[in-house]
């Protein structure tokens, strides 16, 4: 008696070969046909590694089966591999229908993922960012989010303006008073050698803001925070305090604490330095502040630029100061270049002039 059945859970066709009323009664009552049922041998066929498995194995010794829980009623029976081999020849064909097979995957694999990276040109810096804002804790109210704003100072450019900034999910503080978030975000930078230096008013600023919202969907202010973007690559895990600006009377602090509602910038890089400030420090004398909770990031930062990669003869490294004597010398070599080209052309022009004189 065969039993065919397919399991999808397991990713396998398997067929069960079993035998059916192996029973002592068989002969005397037709009733008791099918009562006992075992299962002889199993055939499952894996669909991914295209593999056949048989359980139990080809043996030339019997297995025994007993029925009905006597030892006396017993069924020995074997499995044999009677399949007819396949020639030399076919063999052949077979093996070299595989690698044809394998190495149409391999081609198609990489079409699909390019070997080759794309660099950036001479004297330019590529920086890969890929962030996520992990948790927020310490702050006073509950179902919490984040609004996060890059701002790129001059030399820099973003190959997708629009990840400069963002809103995460709206996340419970449970009992422990942190909110997980786990939002991920990732964006290009490219970075001009000419502005780029070790200062950090040069560097990407992260503005955050963390807001809350109450039961009747009002939105409050929870806190601001600043901080510079890590310019060395590798994993960083950052934590950025914030602070808030709070009413100075008491029915404006009642306000906030029963019905929502908080002083809030007019703008969200006036936590930091704006861009539109002549000055390094911006002072906030008369705003009266008061320390709110911190915010965790994990920032990882890939480089990419033709200036890495090492000379014939000396090793790669050296830190950020190599990088940037690399990034010098590689736009010195452009601008050479550039001016000989220039030279070329205008000595052309000069020619053709005689000629025609």
């Amino acid at each position: 008696m065969k039993h065919n059945h397919f399991d999808r859970e397991l990713e396998c066709s398997s067929c069960r070969l079993g035998g059916g009323a192996l029973s002592s009664a068989l002969m005397d009552k037709e009733e008791e046909v099918g009562r006992s049922e075992y299962i002889l041998c199993t055939l499952c066929w894996d669909l991914d590694n295209n593999v056949l498995t048989v359980t139990p194995d080809f043996s030339s010794n019997p297995y025994i089966v007993e029925t009905d829980g006597d030892s006396r009623n017993l069924y020995l029976y074997w499995l044999e591999h009677t399949s007819e081999s396949i020639t030399a020849e076919a063999r052949t064909s077979e093996a070299a229908i595989i690698n044809k097979l394998s190495s149409y995957q391999t081609d198609i694999r990489q079409q699909q993922v390019s070997l080759q990276f794309d660099t950036p040109h001479h004297g330019a810096l590529l920086t890969f960012i890929a962030g996520e804002i992990v948790s927020a804790k310490h702050f006073e109210a509950d179902n919490l989010f984040v609004h996060y704003l890059i701002e790129l100072p001059e030399g820099w450019s973003c190959k997708s303006p629009q990840y400069l900034s963002g809103v995460t999910q709206t996340c419970n503080t449970h009992r422990r008073g942190v909110a997980h978030f786990g939002y991920l975000f990732q964006l290009s930078l490219i970075s001009n050698v000419d502005m780029l230096n070790l200062e950090t008013d040069s560097l990407p600023h992260l503005y955050i803001e963390v807001l809350s919202c109450d039961w009747w969907g009002c939105t409050t202010s929870e806190g601001y925070g600043c901080i510079s973007l890590p310019c060395v690559y590798g994993q960083h895990n950052v934590r950025v305090p914030t602070w808030r600006p709070v009413p100075v009377s008491i029915v404006a602090q009642m306000r906030r604490h029963f019905l929502g509602g908080s002083p809030e910038l007019v703008n969200l890089t006036h936590c930091g330095v704006p861009s539109d400030s002549q000055n390094k420090v911006v002072s906030k004398y008369g705003l009266p502040t008061v320390t709110s909770g911190e915010l965790d990031l994990r920032l990882n930062i890939v480089r990419q630029s033709q200036a890495l990669s090492p000379a014939k003869g000396k090793p790669s490294g050296g830190g950020d100061a190599m990088l940037l004597e690399r990034l010098s010398t590689a736009t010195l070599v452009s601008t050479v270049n550039n001016v000989l080209v220039a030279f070329r052309r205008a000595r052309e022009r000069m020619m053709r002039a005689r000629q025609g004189l």
